[in-house]
């Protein structure tokens, strides 16, 4: 078809991650109902293993119950955790065997390159993609233009 692999896998990526979202909001109905709890975690242990994505951002959401996180500019803090959420599944999915940078770690890096790009781009908010390069998973700003 002409497509670069590496941005066929990209979209294969994004569209998983929105799915992935999709059955997400559904899920913590259908899982808290039930002390068991069977339904959720062998959708997201397919290809992980042991590891749970799901179960991973909300334990680093705060700081080892410390003050709560600096907000990032441009971003809102639940963009920020769905867009971590999404960042550990494909870490996942693309099987690497480095371990993904904690959410703090993640934090710090956007804290430096967000008014970057919120000033060279002259916004105010910024939208936050995960892609896939040559697999490494990557973590991509983009400049969100108000009309």
């Amino acid at each position: 078809m002409g497509i670069p692999a590496a941005r066929a896998k990209a979209f294969v990526a994004h569209q998983q991650a929105v799915q992935d979202r999709r059955a997400a909001k559904v899920k913590p109905a259908a899982t808290s109902a039930g002390p068991a709890g069977t339904a959720g975690p062998p959708a997201h242990s397919e290809a992980a293993g042991p590891k749970a994505g799901p179960t991973a951002p909300p334990a680093t959401t705060g700081a080892s119950g410390g003050p709560p996180p600096v907000p990032l500019p441009g971003l809102s803090e639940a963009e920020m955790q769905d867009a971590y959420r999404c960042y550990l599944e494909a870490h996942e999915k693309a099987g690497t065997t480095a371990s993904p940078p904690t959410l703090s770690k993640l934090r710090q890096r956007l804290a430096k390159q967000l008014p970057q790009i919120l000033s060279a781009n002259n916004c105010s908010r910024v939208r936050l993609e995960i892609a896939l390069d040559d697999g490494k998973v990557r973590l991509r700003a983009w400049p969100v233009s108000e009309k």
